[in-house]
């Protein structure tokens, strides 16, 4: 299982895919607005687990969504690959057309440790 300290550990595993990262959302920038492909991952669920009466480890649930204007297999196995490298089993849970965004969206479930003596991130 993949284990970060905090979020630039994960954007920078991600980023070796050669695509764009960002956490949730890139900012808006009207100017140069980020085209697909690009990756955005969240956090959205936490596990605790406590052992001999003290905090043990955090289990997240991490979401990444994969976003291309075109069905591209060699992107998918990009991120895969990556995904693989650091040794994250994951679940490819949906793919779909997004007609309002006018591109796919590919999801990906897996968990991610975060580490027990890291700093609180914001």
């Amino acid at each position: 299982m993949f284990v970060f300290s905090n979020l630039t550990d994960i954007e920078t595993m991600l980023k070796e895919t050669g695509l764009p990262v960002a956490y949730s959302q890139f900012e808006a920038n009207h100017k140069n607005p980020v085209s697909p492909p690009f990756i955005i991952f969240t956090l959205p669920e936490k596990d605790t687990f406590r052992a001999d009466n003290g905090f043990f480890v955090d289990i997240y649930t991490m979401v990444i969504e994969l976003y291309s204007d075109v069905p591209d297999l060699s992107i998918s196995d990009k991120l895969e690959g990556v995904l693989a490298t650091h040794g994250i089993s994951f679940s490819l849970v949906s793919q779909y057309w997004i007609d309002t965004e006018q591109m796919y969206e590919t999801s990906y479930t897996m968990e991610v440790i975060r580490n027990a003596n890291s700093s609180k991130q914001s």
